[in-house]
C-alpha cells in the first residue's frame, strides 16, 4: 500500500467528516455546517488538515487537525497551531505497532510531520498541545518539550467558601464588549507566553462551543480588570480562559471573584444536584502560588503541555519552555 500525506482541499470535505464520523469514536453527526464552525471559522485564518490517503482507492485512512491560533510569546505576538483530533483508521491502525512510533514511521507521525511543514510555511512560531492523556506518551516520543502540571480544585462547602467584598463584581461579559479589547492591551503579557485573548478570540471561543462557556468579568470600582470562562463538567465548575490586568493582586482578584461565582452557580444548582462541588482550574508555574493562597488544592489529575519551536531564530526554547506559559485546559 502506498500512501500520500497532504493537506485538505475543499473537495475533500464531504470525505473527511464521513471518515471523522465512522472513525472518530467519539462523534457521529459532523456535519459541514459544524465543521466550517470547528474547524474553518477561526479569526487566525485557515487550518491545517493533514490526511492520509490510499493511493490506489483514493480513500482516507487517517487524518490530524491543527487550527491556528494567535500568541503573544513575552509580548511578541505571532502565530502558531494546536494539533486537534488525531484520527486513524482501525484497520489501518492495526498494522502498526510499537515499533513503528519507535522508529518514526507511524501514520500519526507522519501525519504530524508533514503537518508541522506546512505550519513551518506559514510562518508559525511554534506548535503547542494539551494531549488528552491517552496520547501523554505519545507526546514524549515526538518533538516536544513536556511538562506536567496538576489541576487544583476548591471545593465549596458550607464550611469552605470564599466570601465577596463590596471592592469587586461579577458580570456576564458579552461578545461586543469592547472592554475586553483593553484589558488585553494593558495586561502583563510580556512577562509570559498565552494565546492572544482579545475580544475576537472569546467572540470565536464561546460561539465555536455553542454557548458551553460562560464569559465572566470582574470589576474593581467599575474597572474591568479581570475574564474569565465557566464551564460545568461532572459537578464541578472549570475556570479556563483566563485573562487578568496583571499577574499579582488583579490574578489573585479575578481568582477569588471565580470562586465566589462558582458559589453563586453552585447554589442555584444544588436542589438537583447533592454531590461535592468543586472548581477546578490547571494551573501552571506561573500562577500556581495565587492558587495556594486562595486554597485551592491538588487534584489527583494532570495535564502535559507540550511545546515544539519552529522559529528558533527569533525565540529560544527556553524562552517558550512550558513553566513560561499561562495557559488552561481548554485554551
Amino acid at each position: 500500500m502506498t500512501l500520500t500525506y497532504r493537506n485538505y482541499t475543499s473537495e475533500d470535505i464531504d470525505d473527511i467528516i464521513h471518515f471523522w464520523n465512522e472513525n472518530s469514536g467519539w462523534e457521529t453527526n459532523l456535519d459541514q455546517i459544524e465543521f466550517n464552525l470547528r474547524f474553518c471559522s477561526s479569526p487566525c485564518g485557515m487550518p491545517i488538515i493533514m490526511l492520509a490517503v490510499d493511493d490506489d482507492s483514493s480513500n482516507i485512512l487517517g487524518i490530524c487537525c491543527f487550527l491556528p491560533a494567535y500568541v503573544s510569546l513575552k509580548g511578541v505576538e505571532t502565530t502558531c497551531f494546536r494539533p486537534f483530533g488525531a484520527v486513524i483508521k482501525e484497520s489501518f491502525r492495526e498494522k502498526y505497532g510499537l515499533t513503528s512510533l519507535l522508529m518514526g514511521n507511524h501514520p500519526i507521525l507522519k501525519l504530524y510531520q508533514t503537518g508541522t511543514e506546512i505550519a513551518k510555511a506559514r510562518k508559525a512560531s511554534l506548535i503547542y498541545l494539551i494531549p488528552d492523556p491517552r496520547w501523554q506518551k505519545l507526546a514524549k516520543i515526538m518533538p516536544f518539550t513536556t511538562q506536567r502540571f496538576p489541576l487544583w480544585s476548591f471545593e465549596i462547602t458550607a464550611d469552605n467558601t470564599v466570601s465577596n467584598n463590596f471592592f469587586y463584581d461579577v458580570r456576564d461579559m458579552t461578545l461586543t464588549d469592547s472592554e475586553i479589547e483593553g484589558l488585553w492591551e494593558r495586561s502583563s503579557k510580556s512577562f509570559f507566553c498565552t494565546i492572544k485573548k482579545n475580544a475576537q478570540y472569546y467572540r470565536w471561543k464561546i460561539n465555536f462551543r455553542h454557548g458551553l462557556y460562560k464569559l465572566k468579568g470582574v470589576y474593581e470600582m467599575n474597572i474591568l480588570v479581570g475574564v474569565f470562562t465557566f464551564h460545568f463538567k461532572e459537578r464541578q465548575l472549570i475556570i479556563g480562559d483566563l485573562l487578568t490586568l496583571d499577574n499579582n493582586s488583579k490574578l489573585l482578584l479575578t481568582l477569588r471573584a471565580a470562586c465566589y461565582a462558582a458559589q453563586d452557580e453552585f447554589a442555584r444548582i444544588r436542589k438537583d444536584l447533592n454531590d461535592l462541588f468543586k472548581v477546578s482550574i490547571l494551573a501552571t508555574t506561573l500562577i500556581e502560588e495565587k492558587i495556594k493562597e486562595i486554597g485551592f488544592k491538588k487534584d489527583n489529575y494532570y495535564f502535559t503541555l507540550a511545546i515544539q519551536l519552529l522559529d528558533k531564530i527569533n525565540f529560544s526554547k527556553a524562552d517558550v519552555a512550558p513553566d513560561q506559559w499561562q495557559i488552561n485546559a481548554n485554551d
